[in-house]
């Protein structure tokens, strides 16, 4: 057996923890999943089974006294979850986005807010308001210095975990200021609050993530200490928009379990039918479009630590790619199936359920067009960042996945990408890399002709890109048609260099058909560019996929044995 790919490990720990989701006697069973979602309750008992094991120790940095030791680890950890099911992921998770700007503050406010949620207390993150959604800069909850003390006027709305939880990061106007420096986040702890100094708003009814807490919080001179607030007095905004880059990337881990649980069933239902072609194709795309987002949300975790710079558009383009593209994933794989989808059976029961959830992944931490602005608006610096590679030994340790990522450091997170992205940047030197290896070995010639396909679409785009104007208020088609084309084209670099420098390390198994000659790259590329894909990738594909369901492996790029296949 290979070395375990490093978060891998951790994964493994809760897996045996967990049990069986197949067995209706475990806490975290699918069985009591559907129950739940059917009772539209939350699932508080699978939360506390996961407090027991020590997860909210991994929403906390090593740093601060936690366990989280790399994004990479709780992007993995939060999939999962999400895996056996998203209700429960969205829930517990949520106080990993809650916590969260308290990183970005002095040891005070770390240390308190690390105690809540090692503790095990839930953590909420108040940001959108009934009036005005989205649009941060709009909020009209107030904070004002009085007496010594801060005190929270105004409501929350559509908060996730606003009731269950027992602190609240709020963002909120400092009183009488306007303008983007005219914010705070305060950390407001229900257990020190007056009586009659807030309220929670009533759970809406939502058709997916039916158990979940999606309600509000209403404050009228919340009084909370000054030694709650984050940073410096009007820099709220900026923490909140550096948080969302880290939020953004671990909301990728949500759509990598829903995905999977979504494509395990379909193999399941489908049973010996799954080999027939059509069948076969589509589980394929299927199973290709998952890889793709394993290995774009994988770097993008690396690139808080290695590249934290660039994390505004990275985060961005993950957040947008990712759940569409698990989202159409899901629904192709439903037409699939069809009245057996539907058929009110316990599978396709489970499968109505993750569609439903899966849905609302889109919308967290801004919607698709919200990500499309954040990449809009950096197209002239990445045009730019074109004419300057990096060669490719230096950008090599974003893409080798076995090696370690220094530690999390928060106020290197930077609002735009003034350099660019490295994995870009790197590209001509990757693509010559595996052209020099093609002519050595034969059998790479496939993978180094995709690598040239993906320069060649990159060259294109940043030839597009730059001969775009800035774009004005009303943003024109073009300029998100090259933001969305960013992202495919940054997924598809990022396959191809996490080939080249993870490919024959210790994680990686020697007999996988699909790391040979790259058989993995190609279906991916396919997926995310279009490009030709040859019979021998998609037969490697196909013997990996039906090998890690029929052993209850994860749908995965490294070994990692789940519960249901025994852990022994």
């Amino acid at each position: 057996m290979p070395e375990r790919y490093p978060p891998f490990t951790d994964l493994e720990r809760l897996e045996s923890h967990l049990g069986d989701p197949h067995d209706e006697r475990v806490v975290f069973s699918h069985a009591a999943c559907v129950r739940l979602d059917a009772a539209e309750e939350f699932p508080g008992d699978i939360c506390a089974h996961l407090d027991r094991w020590g997860v909210p120790a991994y929403y906390v940095p090593a740093e601060c006294g936690g366990a989280l030791r790399t994004l990479e680890h709780g992007l993995h950890l939060l999939r999962a979850i999400a895996r056996r099911d998203l209700t429960v992921a969205i829930g517990h998770g949520k106080t990993f986005l809650g916590a969260v700007s308290a990183w970005f503050g002095g040891p005070e406010i770390q240390e308190l807010v690390a105690r809540w949620v090692l503790a095990g207390v839930p953590v909420s993150w108040g940001l959108t308001e009934r009036a005005h959604g989205s649009d941060l800069l709009a909020g009209e909850v107030t904070v004002e210095e009085t007496d010594g003390a801060l005190r929270l006027t105004g409501e929350k709305w559509l908060i996730n975990n606003a009731t269950r939880g027992g602190v609240t990061a709020v963002l909120a106007r400092v009183h009488g200021r306007e303008g983007p420096r005219a914010f705070d986040v305060v950390y407001a702890d229900k257990a020190g609050l007056a009586p009659g100094t807030f309220r929670t708003l009533p759970k809406e009814r939502t058709l997916g993530i039916r158990g979940a807490d999606i309600s509000g919080i209403a404050y009228t001179g919340a009084p909370v200490p000054e030694g709650n607030r984050v940073g410096e007095p009007g820099t709220g905004l900026e923490t909140v928009l550096r948080a969302l880059q880290l939020t953004r990337t671990m909301c990728a881990g949500l759509s990598l379990g829903g995905g999977e649980h979504a494509l395990r069933l379909a193999m399941s239902m489908l049973g010996p039918r799954a080999g027939e072609p059509e069948a076969r194709a589509r589980l394929l795309d299927a199973y290709a479009d998952h890889l793709a987002a394993e290995v774009v949300a994988t770097v993008a975790a690396r690139c808080a630590h290695l590249a934290p710079a660039e994390l505004s558009v990275v985060s961005a383009a993950v957040k947008y790619l990712v759940p569409l593209r698990t989202d159409a994933l899901i629904r192709r794989l439903g037409d699939l199936l069809g009245m057996a989808a539907w058929d009110g059976g316990p599978e396709a029961v489970r499968f109505d359920k993750v569609a439903r959830d899966h849905r609302i992944v889109d919308l967290f931490d801004g919607n698709r067009v919200v990500n499309l602005y954040a990449i809009v608006n950096q197209l002239p610096l990445l045009a730019a960042a074109c004419a300057r590679p990096v060669e490719w030994p230096q950008a090599a340790g974003l893409a080798a996945l076995d090696r370690p990522c220094p530690a999390l450091a928060p106020g290197r997170l930077r609002l735009v990408a003034a350099r660019g992205v490295t994995v870009l940047r790197a590209l001509p030197g990757a693509a010559e890399r595996l052209r020099e290896m093609a002519a050595r070995r034969p059998e790479l010639r496939p993978l180094a002709e995709v690598a040239a396909e993906v320069l060649a679409r990159a060259r294109s785009l940043c030839e597009r890109t730059a001969a775009l104007k800035p774009a004005p208020a009303l943003v024109p088609v073009e300029h998100f048609e090259a933001a969305e084309s960013f992202a495919a084209v940054f997924a598809a670099a990022a396959a191809v260099e996490v080939w080249l420098a993870t490919h024959g390390s210790k994680p990686v198994a020697a007999d996988d058909p699909r790391w040979a000659g790259g058989a993995w790259v190609r279906m991916v590329v396919h997926r995310l560019l279009g490009t030709p894909c040859d019979e021998p990738a998609r037969e490697a594909m196909w013997t990996a996929l039906t090998a890690q369901h029929r052993e209850g492996m994860l749908l995965s790029l490294f070994p990692c044995r789940l519960a249901e296949g025994g852990m022994g």
